[in-house]
């Protein structure tokens, strides 16, 4: 039965765009920091552009082990590895080129809205915000090759 539904979902879900297809990587941040993993989920009848932290430059504190989720504001998650944590989730597609939701700014704790511009094949701009585009910062991520 459940082979049957994972079928049947399979087969009737919203085919992605190109340009959808075309977003999903390795794309490593400004300033070279981090890697951040774009895929595209199906969620809700639509696909989705979620983000995920799988490299950072410097992965250990000042304790020597592998940095956490210190600044989030809910304490119980603050245990969280860096790496590996959702930043991006279910960000909504325009229909052209652009992705629009939140980001989690793990270095501050915080969360900002933000849309994500694909450039070119190499190239994907990211603005955080609050209240309005025009109050916020961007970053340049490129594309890189899946970290070791």
């Amino acid at each position: 039965m459940i082979a049957f539904l994972s079928l049947f979902l399979l087969l009737f879900q919203t085919p992605k765009e190109p340009i959808q297809d075309a977003v999903e990587g390795y794309w490593l941040t400004e300033g070279g920091k981090g890697v951040i993993e774009l895929r595209n989920e199906y969620v809700g009848g639509e696909w989705k552009l979620n983000g995920t932290i799988v490299w950072v430059k410097e992965p250990l504190g000042k304790n020597g082990k592998p940095k956490t989720d210190n600044l989030n504001p809910d304490p119980k998650l603050r245990s969280r590895p860096i790496v590996g944590l959702t930043i991006l989730e279910h960000l909504e597609w325009d229909g052209d080129d652009e992705w629009e939701g939140e980001i989690y700014a793990a270095d501050e704790g915080e969360n900002y809205e933000a849309i994500i511009t694909y450039e070119d094949e190499n190239t994907v701009e990211l603005r955080g915000y609050i209240g309005m585009p025009l109050f916020g910062r961007s970053q340049t991520w490129t594309r890189t090759k899946k970290p070791q």
